[in-house]
């Protein structure tokens, strides 16, 4: 198999991971693993949300700062009627006055958010910062972020990368599959792909599509692993059936080949499809060729092919950027254009495109 040259690490992985923890809310707090101790907390466990808000209104008023965060909740998820992010905040203010880790997180979660107050970042940090001194995994993880794009703090990969590996060994996985990346790209740290490795097993064991992704392409890539093209497409499976695009453009490029998986066409042009329409550029420009040259005994479609090819085009993709030139030069599905084929020929070639390099020697002689 030739090398990848395509590096998923920001765009396909990163970036769901901050927005998974930019939408992160109170609900979450049993399946983060928090251990809750008042009535108001086990009532509202027990989704019995009418009598939860009874009792944690009561013990909230008492000064409790856990009834305080879930009465909080109750508001903000609104649990018994409409949202109310105003008293949410107000209630998550008590209770991060008192200390109380979660609750520090979650109201610099509503900074962040602008919810029930005015977004400010500066806010955010300082109540992130808070919980996460006093060990709030979430909190962590949210610092460790914010270090990473100099959010309002200056900006240090070694925090970021201390405050994930923080939260990550308290087990939050998104944090863990954060960790992986730093150390696959030596931010923070040397690089290190057999500690990216180690930590992006875990986070995929527990779910997160990102990070399933992620192992399938350090087994493809076969850093910090033996290469195990079969693991890969498990993973890549993993991650396509929560409908991480990025995925599914791989389990197309695995069926079109065979790597790890019994060739099959129409599995590969399914999967490409799924991650096409949901405007993954890769997938659109490998569809987009297969359609517009009938390869692999597919039927060819015109007004399809360049639909795709175009779109990936525009986002600079050399296999799209040679099958325009292929498409100008043979008059497929467009008027027939030599000036215009050179054009995406050399376009495609200066990015190391042979095919298209091949192209402009056939055209031009040179």
């Amino acid at each position: 198999m030739k090398k990848n040259k395509f590096t998923p690490i920001v765009t396909a992985t990163l970036l769901f991971l901050v927005s998974w923890a930019y939408s992160l809310s109170a609900n979450a707090a049993n399946a983060l693993g928090y251990v809750f101790t008042t009535a108001c907390a086990k009532t509202y466990e027990a989704k019995q949300y009418q009598k939860a808000y009874i009792i944690c209104q009561k013990q909230a008023n008492e000064g409790n700062a856990e009834a305080q965060g879930f009465l909080a909740s109750i508001y903000e998820l609104g649990r018994i009627g409409n949202k109310n992010y105003r008293k949410a905040f107000f209630w998550f203010q008590k209770a991060a006055m008192q200390d109380y880790g979660q609750a520090q997180m979650n109201l610099g979660r509503l900074y962040l958010q602008g919810k029930g107050t005015r977004r400010n970042l500066k806010m955010a940090a300082y109540w992130f910062k808070k919980s996460a001194k006093l060990g709030d995994k979430v909190g962590q993880f949210y610092l460790g972020h914010f270090y990473m794009r100099g959010i309002v703090v200056k900006r240090s990969e070694k925090m970021a990368l201390y405050w994930m590996k923080k939260s990550a060994n308290q087990g939050l996985q998104h944090a863990a599959s954060y960790l992986a990346n730093l150390y696959y790209r030596g931010k923070g740290t040397r690089k290190n792909y057999e500690q990216s490795f180690h930590w992006a097993k875990k986070s995929a064991e527990s779910g997160p599509p990102a990070a399933q992704f992620f192992l399938g392409w350090l087994y493809e890539s076969g850093r910090g692993t033996q290469r195990n093209y079969k693991q890969a497409f498990s993973w890549y499976k993993k991650s396509a059936d929560q409908g991480f695009s990025s995925a599914e453009y791989k389990l197309g490029s695995f069926y079109l080949e065979g790597y790890g998986v019994k060739k099959n066409i129409k599995q590969a042009i399914f999967y490409l499809k799924k991650s096409a329409k949901k405007a993954n550029p890769l997938a659109q420009a490998n569809l987009g060729l297969i359609l517009l040259t009938g390869s692999y005994g597919t039927p060819t479609d015109f007004p399809q092919a360049l639909y795709y090819i175009k779109k990936a085009a525009r986002k600079k993709i050399p296999k799209a950027q040679f099958g325009m030139g292929l498409a100008y030069e043979n008059g497929l599905g467009i008027k027939r254009n030599l000036k215009k084929a050179i054009f995406w020929y050399k376009r495609a070639s200066r990015k190391g495109f042979k095919p298209a390099t091949n192209r402009l020697k056939a055209i031009t002689g040179r």
